[in-house]
């Protein structure tokens, strides 16, 4: 079915863009409905008091900082969680305090709201007020301080995030390969300017929704220790030593000659797990009836088809978010993927970039797939999936997981390597116990992460209400 819009050239020329996918229907409809609305409708640049995008962008990001009186938090558009609005500090890497003094502007600061302008140029959100201090962001994301006395930085959250905040910051993108957000189409972005009253529930309703939210992180963080206390395990000590040695007898049965790979730590879990009373370690490999991973299928477009494709994006410890956007053909679900069409039960894990987040399908919405990033178990009768989830995701399985990984810069965990993890089995009775516990604690952050979701589109429906009925 064709699409067209008929402009007038002076229009074309005022918005200084002339390529048709600009002036899409339903852009121009959202235009119309904006205009007849009988609140305030300005720019969203006019709102600013402050805002600036660093140019620089570092290569040189660490995992951990070496020394932290030498390094600062670095923040990256990949640290905003691509469901709730939130940033997600924990995952933050670390540059140069060098950088910090060079990049004054760049400095974050608490209440700015942040918008992502290079690569997917998708994700939007506020810097909470109980944000630490020094940390750098990075040229992906624009930083924004707004006039609290015109608007309430959370309705314009609010607003960015519904259908027509949605709308407008995608026709702001230009550059069809790699999306691109420049300043003057960010700051060109129309924000209706609601009665103070109106901004101020959705406020509260958002605050409402974000106290959800990190009360289902609470009840996930709770999850991944449950193991560890309940096998006593909940005092390893993690830290990475600066000097080790290693006999040349246990690089050889390793097969392993990169330093990492004997770090301390990991020699510490692994005896640790010997001394666990009533159970035996055995590789991953003896409790799987099967371990794979997906693939791309070559050539194909990825906006294109029925089935949900999953990458590790979308598997967090104890999470996976059905709603990708990337798609494959039903053809390659049931003939090139047939391995891996997911099934409740099933253990994802994923094995390249965030390695080792583990989650178990559960709630399978329909037919779903996952891509090469992504490793599914499925386990040999007698083995809890959520037992083995609870073990992967606490510290003890995090380390041996990424005692395994190779690469330093892009970790890859090789499926031969995965099935080398030790695991501790118990008995039946007693994995049970420990599965339902994990289960249990799990199903209380699904609860509460569903309803801060929840609250939050309520929140979106009726902005999105107050533009359509023209008030």
């Amino acid at each position: 079915m064709a699409v067209w819009s008929e402009v007038f050239l002076r229009n074309a020329a005022r918005a200084s863009r002339f390529d048709p996918e600009y002036f899409q229907p339903h852009f121009l409809e959202a235009e119309a409905l904006l205009s007849r609305l009988q609140s305030e409708v300005v720019p969203l640049g006019n709102l600013v008091v402050d805002g600036y995008r660093v140019v620089y962008e570092n290569t040189e990001i660490l995992s951990e900082p070496f020394d932290p009186k030498r390094h600062v938090k670095y923040l990256q558009a990949a640290n905003v969680s691509s469901g709730f609005p939130v940033i997600r500090a924990e995952e933050m890497g670390w540059v140069d305090i060098s950088d910090w003094e060079r990049y004054e502007k760049g400095r974050i600061r608490r209440g700015e709201l942040l918008v992502e302008v290079k690569g997917k140029a998708e994700k939007v959100t506020l810097v909470p007020n109980d944000f630490p201090d020094e940390i750098l962001v990075s040229g992906t994301l624009y930083k924004m301080l707004l006039d609290e006395s015109r608007v309430d930085a959370r309705y314009v959250l609010v607003y960015l995030l519904g259908k027509f905040g949605t709308l407008f910051r995608n026709r702001s993108k230009s550059n069809i390969l790699v999306a691109y957000v420049n300043k003057d189409e960010l700051y060109g972005i129309p924000i209706p300017i609601a009665l103070n009253d109106f901004q101020q529930s959705i406020a509260q309703a958002y605050v409402q929704a974000e106290a959800k939210y990190r009360e289902a992180q609470t009840f996930y963080a709770e999850a991944e220790i449950l193991l560890l206390d309940a096998l006593g395990l909940n005092n390893l000590d993690a830290a990475n030593a600066l000097t080790y040695e290693a006999d040349f007898l246990a690089v050889a049965v390793a097969g392993r000659f990169d330093p990492d790979y004997f770090q301390p730590k990991y020699t510490r879990v692994r005896e640790a797990l010997a001394k666990l009373p009533d159970c035996k370690i055995v590789p991953l490999e003896n409790i799987v009836v099967e371990l794979t991973n997906g693939q791309t299928p070559l050539h194909h477009d990825l906006s294109v088809g029925e089935i949900p494709f999953l990458t590790a994006e979308h598997v967090a410890d104890f999470r996976i978010n059905f709603d990708s956007a990337k798609r494959i053909l039903a053809e390659h679900h049931a003939r090139l993927l047939k391995r891996t069409r997911l099934k409740s039960e099933d253990v994802l894990i994923t094995i390249k970039g965030r390695v080792g987040n583990a989650a178990v399908v559960e709630n399978l919405p329909g037919p779903a797939n996952i891509n090469q990033d992504v490793a599914v178990m499925r386990l040999q009768e007698g083995v809890p999936p959520y037992y083995l989830a609870g073990f992967l995701n606490c510290l003890a399985g995090k380390l041996l997981t990424e005692q395994v990984c190779t690469g330093q810069i892009n970790p890859f965990l090789g499926l031969g390597n995965l099935k080398t993890v030790p695991i501790p089995i118990f008995s039946l009775a007693e994995m049970q116990r420990l599965a339902e516990l994990v289960r249990n604690k799990i199903g209380e952050a699904f609860a509460a992460a569903q309803d801060a979701k929840n609250l939050l589109e309520v929140a979106k429906q009726r902005v999105e209400e107050l533009i359509e009925e023209g008030a």
